[in-house]
């Protein structure tokens, strides 16, 4: 009896130690003081009850450090992972079970797109995207508190760069990308037809929501034999697309008068339509006051 006693016990505690490594592995510090390489001021962040981090800073650069440095506290894993999705790495987690979105991935080549887009942003923009990335390193190089993810996974934490922050704004347009088979056959009839005939068979679309092209298109004789003989691979592509979209998501953007806001300042504004259920979600929730601006 004793020894069912101690053996309970010790199962007892290795539970009990287990919970406790997991919860303390994936803690981060949120009360006192950090120091920053990257950031040249001092900085605030106040989180919520739903742990949403709002963030004060004197420039916007300091802003977006600090924005990288809590993403990173609370998204490694999943930044990583989305990473490895957009650069066409995912075999080397899953093995075998990756390969197929590793080989779409590196077709449509969304990691050499970000690093051409890399070689085409000015000086001010490019600082804005590396404030954020020096931010996420001055996490991962404290090396404390990497979530435990990584260590369950067998996954190496990585420098993030600029590239991987564009890499993942093309795979977000791609996921975006609705209407892409319209796309296709709008492409297929100009290389048939032309751009002057193809704006008078089909004008500019202005209902966002007829994602058919079709629809919109006035056949005649020539239009007719142009779509009966497409000699773009179109539908090998729509092949190759086949279930890829199961919903339309999309995003609207917008902006408000100053004449209409309380400060008599303009409202960028959005409402997204992707799905804020899925975990972990889509939207990382955060909050940027700095200089004169307010971006939440």
């Amino acid at each position: 009896m004793q020894k069912i006693i101690w053996a309970i016990t010790v199962i007892i505690i290795a539970i009990i130690g287990g919970l406790l490594y997991f919860i303390n592995s994936n803690g981060y510090q949120k009360d006192g003081q950090v120091k920053l390489s990257s950031v040249e001021s001092d900085c605030r962040v106040l989180r919520d009850e739903n742990n949403m981090p709002y963030i004060y800073a004197e420039s916007m650069l300091d802003a977006l450090k600090v924005q990288g440095f809590v993403t990173a506290q609370d998204r490694l894993f999943q930044m990583t992972l989305t990473k490895l999705m957009a650069s066409g790495r995912l075999s080397e987690l899953l093995g075998k079970q990756g390969l197929t979105s590793d080989k779409k991935f590196r077709t449509l080549g969304l990691l050499q797109l970000a690093k051409k887009h890399a070689q085409l942003l000015d000086a001010d923009e490019y600082a804005q995207y590396e404030a954020f990335t020096n931010g996420v390193n001055d996490f991962i190089d404290r090396n404390k508190n990497i979530p435990i993810e990584f260590k369950m996974a067998g996954l190496p934490t990585e420098k993030w760069e600029v590239v991987h922050s564009l890499a993942i704004a093309y795979l977000m347009a791609w996921d975006s990308a609705a209407n892409i088979k319209s796309e296709l056959i709008s492409q297929a009839i100009i290389d048939k037809v032309g751009v002057e005939k193809y704006n008078q068979i089909s004008p500019l679309q202005l209902d966002v929501a007829a994602l058919n092209i079709m629809d919109s298109i006035v056949v005649d004789d020539e239009t007719s034999n142009a779509l009966s003989g497409l000699s773009f691979n179109h539908n090998e592509l729509n092949t190759w697309l086949a279930g890829e979209y199961s919903n339309e998501w999309g995003s609207n953007g917008w902006a408000v008068n100053g004449n209409k806001s309380n400060t008599g300042k303009p409202i960028v504004a959005s409402d997204p339509h992707l799905n804020p259920t899925s975990l972990p979600g889509v939207f990382y929730s955060c909050g940027l006051f700095f200089e004169d601006m307010r971006v939440v």
